[in-house]
């Protein structure tokens, strides 16, 4: 079906969470297509270099950043400032394919669309997740076009809602399940996660682990990496760990620590300088004697074995036949290969030290000291949004209680970077995983921009807005202005609020004998003394949601509460079913009501 929308539509959109197979999609349509209308013009683009060279080694195609393209058309000036006109102009292709669509601004697919020839596009193809980070720049450029065709044409959008990745009994992962939680229209289990993680700590792919300080984070971290074999404070192990000892350099993505920020004592600068004087405390001491080894580089302190990110997209030299791109992405992940001084009595020259990357292992690039700071950084520990757009064999997720840049997005991207273990460290508790479940708190839905409808401002003497165009219209509220994160709940909530009741949405239930034993229902309502909690159920077709409500119906009686418990459901038809009221309000008026 998928691979349908694709090839029938002009533009498209291949959508879904993590672990649903877009990437294998895309591979099969590429090579489909190719069998099919024989080589054609195609360009395959994403928003970053780490993305580009993710996507090109996925497919087996050459790909190009946006930035690579306005390169190509004369679209750059300096400072990569972006001009109006491509002065080397317009570029042709007859299949052109955005990944990670969610990333890029309103103005870079709008100047991406100025360099190219639109009118020789054959197939337009927007690959991404709606529910990751939205644009560091303007707008939300991916999710306002994926509503519009939802609504004005549906059979263009190819969503792809089965899960690949799993526990090894045949159920999602349960990091993903967790990760499930900060997206809409979630299964019936994904608040049980967070409780059954929290009670037994590791619970399938997912650890979870808490802290209340810097020194206890420290300690937390020595706990995480023992969980990747890493003894703390081991060089031997850490160097094993990233490949060093065997010099396979594609390892240096084996694990990865992640944080919502670079400041604070749980940021990124701080993990980053504790983690290379634990384990590079040897090649450290060495930096310190001038007469025999090159000083530390730029102003992290880089030195050799050091775990580096390049921080902007450059060509680099590489001798000649040496298998390698000659170009290193921003985000490109690498060891410290080689470290030198420069020779004695050479005025001119400069210490410089060799990197080589995971998606280039047997390419040794060379970087003068007077290079490093504009071009690495440390990268024991990245920011979540550094992170996005990539993924690590095990996932470190420092989560504290605040940080300004925290949002359902920023949770969901970093739940989702893993592929074989994610360990998450929250300060204190859970609390900070079930705050953010609130439709509320979306960095995307707090951006008023609608590119598919005419919009006056709310402001001095224009037009006011209605409430659906509000910066958080892509939020779904209740008319008291509740946030839920599906319609069916909407209409549940209404129904039950018309007949008089107070329902209060996601409230802790917690077992009898256990406070951390606990789930989220959907609605929970106290009327007459009494208690009910109510449960609307939205795809019980889908095997998985099947399976996953089964299992909180069961927690509901063992722990006794199933004779308090209430369900609605979706019946056939739109595109997640139809709720219908009256069958709500029969059902309270039954039960809850008496009559």
């Amino acid at each position: 079906m998928a691979l349908e929308v694709l090839y029938r539509n002009r533009l498209s959109v291949l959508t879904g969470g993590a672990g649903t197979g877009k990437t294998s999609i895309l591979r099969i349509f590429l090579r489909t297509l190719r069998a099919l209308e024989g080589p054609r013009s195609t360009l395959l683009a994403a928003p970053t270099g780490k993305a580009r060279v993710k996507l090109q080694t996925s497919t087996g195609r050459p790909a190009a950043t946006i930035h690579q393209v306005l390169s190509d058309a004369g679209m750059l000036g300096p400072n990569y400032r972006i001009l109006e006109t491509p002065e080397k102009g317009k570029l042709s292709y007859n299949t052109v394919v955005i990944d990670e669509s969610s990333m890029p601004s309103v103005e870079l697919l709008a100047a991406l669309f100025r360099a190219i020839n639109t009118g020789a596009i054959a197939r337009l193809i927007f690959v991404g997740d709606p529910c990751q980070l939205p644009p560091i720049g303007p707008g939300r450029p991916f999710i306002d076009m994926l509503r519009w065709l939802r609504q004005a044409h549906p059979g263009c959008v190819a969503d792809l809602g089965t899960c690949m990745r799993t526990d090894g009994a045949g159920g999602m992962a349960v990091g993903l399940q967790l990760a499930n939680g900060y997206r809409d229209e979630s299964p019936p289990g994904d608040d049980m996660v967070i409780s059954r993680v929290a009670r037994s700590s590791t619970h399938g792919d997912l650890t979870l682990m808490t802290w209340n300080d810097h020194g206890s984070l420290l300690a937390k971290l020595d706990e995480a990496f023992a969980m990747l074999n890493i003894t703390p404070g081991d060089a031997k192990s850490f160097d094993r760990s990233l490949g060093i000892s065997e010099e396979e350099w594609k390892r240096s993505e084996a694990w990865q620590i992640i944080s919502p920020t670079r400041i604070h004592p749980f940021g990124t600068g701080e993990i980053n300088r504790v983690v290379q004087e634990r384990y590079r405390g040897r090649e450290l001491t060495n930096a310190n004697n001038a007469n025999r080894w090159p000083r530390a580089m730029g102003d992290q302190g880089i030195v050799f074995h050091d775990k580096v990110m390049q921080r902007v997209n450059e060509p680099k030299w590489l001798p000649e036949g040496t298998e390698g791109m000659r170009f290193v992405a921003n985000g490109e992940i690498g060891i410290v290969t080689a470290a030198w001084k420069k020779k004695p009595g050479e005025e001119k020259g400069q210490d410089k030290l060799h990197v080589n990357f995971s998606t280039q292992p047997k390419a040794s690039y060379r970087y003068l000291k007077s290079e490093v700071e504009e071009s690495l950084e440390l990268a024991y520990a990245l920011t979540v949004h550094k992170a996005q757009g990539s993924d690590f064999g095990g996932v470190i997720f420092v989560l504290p209680r605040k940080a300004q840049t925290l949002s359902r997005e920023l949770l969901y991207t970093a739940l989702t970077r893993y592929r074989g273990r994610l360990i998450v460290l929250a300060e204190k508790d859970t609390e900070v995983l079930e705050r953010l479940r609130n439709p509320a708190l979306s960095e995307t839905a707090r951006r008023s921009t609608y590119m598919f409808d005419l919009l006056l401002g709310d402001v001095g003497t224009d037009v006011p807005l209605p409430p659906r165009y509000r910066p958080e219209g892509l939020v779904h509220r209740a008319e008291d202005g509740t946030p839920m994160r599906s319609k069916s709940e909407i209409i549940v909530y209404e129904a039950l609020k018309g007949l008089g009741l107070q329902p209060l949405y996601e409230q802790r239930l917690c077992a009898p004998t256990d406070p951390d034993d606990f789930c989220l229902p959907d609605f929970t309502i106290v009327h007459g003394g009494r208690t009910w909690y109510w449960e609307h159920l939205g795809m019980l077709a889908n095997k998985g949601y099947r399976d996953d409500w089964e299992a909180k119906e069961a927690w509901y009686t063992r722990h006794g509460f199933r004779d308090r418990l209430l369900t609605s459901r979706d019946h056939p038809g739109g595109s997640f079913g139809a709720v219908y009221a009256d069958e709500i309000r029969e059902t309270a008026r039954t039960w809850i009501l008496g009559h």
